[in-house]
């Protein structure tokens, strides 16, 4: 073999190893993911199994959630930070990830399959109806995205309920973190 095949085939591995076996990304930076769907007040089952929330992985590269936190912005709400995960738990580059109180779809109104379930979720956290919000930090505590709801005067209204809010922008801009702070950006779900 000539030295340019060695030289291609050292590049070619190289590259394999790059590639396909370097670990995802951590994701550390703020609007690496982002809150795109909220289900705040149910109407087909309870809030303690129906009450859901969707993220988005706008990165190219998967991003490994673990030791990451999901929490309310107000620390005067008593809500307990959750971790999202203790063990490595990957959202693929331009995924979807739906966390939710139950995995049965008769439990929370036949949501596609739920990425992350959170059994314990009126002992850590809760979507009030009214003002609240949602932050997820990173595993270094740093702030990833939050967005804060009002009561209806910005933000999508529930009313008595069934529909979810949906945030309406490019999700691949990368000043989605800020655009979902702003309730004329989302809107109530055509599909709850």
């Amino acid at each position: 073999m000539n030295a340019s095949k060695i030289n291609l085939l050292i590049v070619c591995h190289f590259l394999v190893l790059v590639f396909v076996v370097a670990p995802p990304a951590q994701g550390q930076s703020p609007g690496d993911i982002i809150l795109t769907e909220v289900m705040r007040n149910t109407a087909m089952v309870g809030d303690a199994s129906g009450e859901w929330f969707e993220i988005y992985n706008r990165t190219d590269a998967g991003i490994n959630l673990q030791d990451w936190t999901v929490r309310d912005p107000s620390p005067d709400d008593g809500d307990t930070p959750k971790v999202i995960s203790t063990t490595e738990l990957i959202i693929p580059a331009g995924s979807y990830f739906l966390f939710a109180a139950a995995a049965d779809s008769n439990q929370h109104g036949g949501l596609p399959p739920v990425d992350v379930v959170f059994t314990d979720r009126l002992d850590t956290y809760r979507l009030l109806n009214s003002a609240d919000g949602l932050e997820l930090r990173s595993a270094t505590d740093a702030v990833i995205d939050r967005v804060e709801w009002d009561d209806g005067t910005n933000f999508p209204d529930p009313g008595d309920g069934g529909a979810a809010m949906q945030y309406i922008r490019d999700v691949d801009d990368p000043s989605s973190h800020i655009l979902n702070d702003v309730g004329a950006n989302w809107t109530r779900a055509e599909i709850p």
